[in-house]
C-alpha cells in the first residue's frame, strides 16, 4: 500500500475509494493510443455513452467528464472532444461508479473522469484518408485540431472536412397485395457534395472564484444526390426511366457557457446556457421519360426548416450532512421548429401548385424540468433517491392551430451495493418520461 493509504495495483489501476479507479497514462501505454478517445476505449469495465438527442440537456450530457467537468454542449458530442485531445495531454483517467460530492451522475451507472496535464506544451493532432468504394467516388477527409494554453485559458480547436461519397446501384423488384411482380427496377444512385462535420472551440479558465467554461461548434452538409431508376411494368406497359435529384444544405450553429463556484464551504453552484441553432434547405425533383428521352412527368418539393433550443440550467450540491450529497437542478427550456414545404407537379398542360395540409407550421414547447436527489453511502451500500417534475407546452401554429399542457411526476430509486472494488449490483426504480418528435407535426413529400 501507498503511504496515504491506497492500494497500488499496477494491472488495474489505483483504487482511490469504493467508488473510483484511477489509471494513469501508463496503464494505456500498451494500447498505443493517440488520442484521448482511443484511451478512454481501454478503460475496463466502461462503455461511452454520447447522450441523446432528446430536447434539453440532462438526457443528451452522456458520460465524460474532462478534469471533473461536463462540457456545456449538445452537438459536440463526447466522443468528438475525446478524439481532439492529444494522448500525451492526458495525466490519468477514473472510473466512477458511484455518487461523489459535486458530482451529477445524471442517472449514469458510471462515469470517466479525464485528467489532463497542467503543464503540457502545445500539441497540434491531424489525421487523414482517403477511402475508395465500389459504389461512389473516391472519398478524401481531414482532421486537425490544436491544444494549447493562453494567459490562464486553456483551449482546444478543432476542424473536421470530409467529402460525401455514397451511392447504390442494383435491381428492386415491386410486388402487390397479392404477391404478383407487377415491375421491375433497376437503381443508381450516386450522392456527392461536402460535409463540414464542425469547427471547434473548447475552453476553460478561472475568473475570479468562478471556473468558466466556453463550448462552440459550426457544421455544414451540402449533399447533392442524383439516383437514375429505369422501370419496366410486368403488366402491357411501355418501360420508362424517372429520374430523382434531391440537394440537401444544412448549417448548425451551437454555443453553451457554464460557471462553477463554490457559494459556502458545503455548497457549490453552477449555471449552464446552451444556444443550438439548425437550418435545413432540402429541394427534391422527380422526372419520368419515354426511352425516346420524351418528359411525361415532373414534379418538386422544396423544403425548409429552422430548429432552434435555448436551455438554461441550475445546479447545486450540498454536502451538509455525513454521508449524504444532496441535489438540487432546475432547468428551463425553448424549443421551436419552423418548417415549410413548396410543392408543384407537370403532367403536361404547366405546372400546378399542390398544396400540403400541415406543411407550413411552426411548432413551439417551452418546457420546465425540475430535480430534488439525496444519496446516502453507508459503507458499501449507495441509495440514491429523488423527485423530479417536468411541466411543457407544445403549441403548434400556422396550417393547423393547436396546444396541448403535459405535465409528468418522476421519481427514482437507485440502490447500489459494492461488496468488492470492480463488483457492483446495482437495482433501479424510475419513471422516465418520452418525448414528442416535432417533425411529427410537419407534413413531408418522399419521392419514389
Amino acid at each position: 500500500p501507498c503511504a496515504n493509504g491506497q492500494q497500488e495495483q499496477p494491472d488495474t489501476g489505483t483504487v482511490i475509494s469504493d467508488q473510483v479507479v484511477k489509471y494513469d497514462a501508463a496503464f494505456f501505454a500498451r494500447y498505443q493510443p493517440n488520442t484521448a478517445f482511443d484511451m478512454v476505449r481501454q478503460v475496463p469495465g466502461f462503455q461511452l455513452d454520447d447522450g441523446d438527442s432528446n430536447r434539453g440537456y440532462a438526457a443528451s450530457a452522456g458520460n465524460v467528464l474532462i478534469n471533473g467537468r461536463r462540457p456545456s454542449a449538445k452537438q459536440d458530442r463526447p466522443s468528438a472532444i475525446l478524439s481532439r485531445i492529444p494522448a500525451g495531454q492526458v495525466l490519468a483517467i477514473e472510473l466512477i461508479r458511484g455518487q461523489m460530492q459535486g458530482l451529477d451522475m445524471l442517472g449514469q451507472q458510471a462515469v470517466i473522469n479525464v485528467q489532463m496535464l497542467d503543464d503540457a506544451p502545445a500539441a497540434v493532432r491531424w489525421e487523414s484518408f482517403l477511402l475508395y468504394t465500389s459504389s461512389g467516388p473516391i472519398k478524401p477527409g481531414v482532421k486537425a485540431s490544436l491544444s494549447d494554453h493562453w494567459r490562464d485559458i486553456e483551449y482546444n480547436i478543432g476542424i473536421g472536412i470530409e467529402r460525401n461519397s455514397n451511392g447504390e446501384f442494383g435491381p428492386e423488384q415491386v410486388y402487390d397485395g397479392n404477391g404478383q411482380l407487377v415491375e421491375d427496377r433497376y437503381d443508381d444512385e450516386d450522392e456527392t457534395g461536402l460535409t463540414l462535420s464542425g469547427l471547434f472551440v473548447n475552453a476553460a479558465s478561472w475568473i475570479g472564484r468562478n471556473h468558466v467554461q466556453v463550448n462552440g461548434k459550426f457544421g455544414l452538409v451540402n449533399a447533392p444526390e442524383v439516383r437514375m431508376s429505369s422501370r419496366t411494368p410486368r403488366l402491357p406497359d411501355k418501360p420508362y426511366n424517372v429520374f430523382f435529384r434531391d440537394g440537401q444544405h444544412s448549417e448548425t450553429y451551437e454555443l453553451g457557457m457554464d460557471a462553477e463556484r463554490t457559494l459556502a464551504s458545503e455548497l457549490a453552484g453552477k449555471a449552464i446556457l446552451l444556444y443550438i441553432r439548425k437550418e435545413v434547405d432540402v429541394l427534391s425533383t422527380q422526372s419520368t421519360r419515354e426511352p425516346g428521352g420524351q418528359q411525361t412527368f415532373y414534379r418538386q418539393a422544396r423544403t425548409a426548416s429552422v430548429s432552434t433550443e435555448g436551455i438554461a440550467r441550475m445546479e447545486f450540491d450540498w454536502s451538509g450532512i455525513t454521508d449524504h450529497a444532496v441535489q438540487l437542478n432546475v432547468e428551463g427550456a425553448y424549443n421551436e421548429l419552423d418548417g415549410s414545404l413548396f410543392q408543384m407537379v407537370d403532367r403536361g398542360p404547366g405546372p400546378v401548385v399542390v398544396d400540403v395540409p400541415g406543411a407550413n407550421s411552426v411548432v413551439e414547447e417551452v418546457r420546465g424540468d425540475f430535480l430534488l436527489k439525496d444519496t446516502w453511502s453507508p459503507g458499501k451500500f449507495e441509495l440514491d433517491y429523488g423527485l423530479g417534475a417536468e411541466s411543457s407546452t407544445i403549441t403548434q401554429r400556422g396550417d393547423a392551430a393547436l396546444e396541448r399542457d403535459f405535465f409528468f411526476v418522476k421519481p427514482h430509486v437507485i440502490f447500489s451495493h459494492l461488496p468488492v472494488q470492480g463488483r457492483q449490483t446495482r437495482l433501479r426504480l424510475a419513471r422516465e418520461v418520452a418525448q414528442l418528435d416535432f417533425e411529427d407535426f410537419i407534413s413531408a413529400t418522399v419521392y419514389e
